[in-house]
């Protein structure tokens, strides 16, 4: 991927974090944004690279500058800053589903109460999100930066991914 390209990507990835910020998707230093930087299978690229939100920064907070470049083993390839604990999962994703240009990884309050109540989001209490988006499943507990999470999600990845 071209350097202006990375740019584009850097810049709509803090876009993207200070929108959620806003609307109170998260919370503090919570929650985790990527984009993957190179196709699967391009010849000439880096495979498995991929920017992701440093560890204890607020997305309402992000910068360009401040977002790390990654490779699939989650060493640092430019940037400064811890990288995020959940590293794994959005590497995870990356590798098994190809296509997957972006993870948005919130802790929007009202799902997770949904979560720790142990409710799916597919029930008919909120029969718009059922309709616009076909209901959003719920992935057993797992320990944070663990990579644990994709075992709960491989055989319910509708697409587009979601699910609490």
């Amino acid at each position: 991927m071209s350097d202006s390209k990375i740019k584009q990507l850097r810049e709509t990835l803090c876009q993207i974090g200070q929108r959620i910020y806003a609307k109170g998707w998260v919370a503090s230093n919570d929650g985790n944004l990527s984009a993957r930087v190179d196709p699967p299978g391009q010849a000439g690229t880096q495979e498995g690279r991929f920017l992701i939100t440093p560890s204890g920064v607020s997305k309402g907070d992000l910068t360009p500058e401040g977002l790390l470049l990654v490779d699939g083993q989650g060493n640092t390839l430019e940037g400064a800053g811890r990288v995020s604990s959940e590293w794994k999962m959005h590497q995870k994703v990356y590798e098994r589903r190809p296509e997957m240009g972006a993870v948005v990884h919130t802790h929007a309050p009202a799902s997770t109460a949904f979560a720790v109540a142990g409710l799916p989001l597919d029930l008919p209490v909120l029969p718009e999100l059922v309709f616009g988006l076909g209901g959003v499943p719920m992935v057993p507990y797992h320990l944070p930066g663990s990579g644990d999470f994709m075992t709960g999600l491989t055989p319910m990845s509708p697409r587009p991914m979601r699910c609490f």
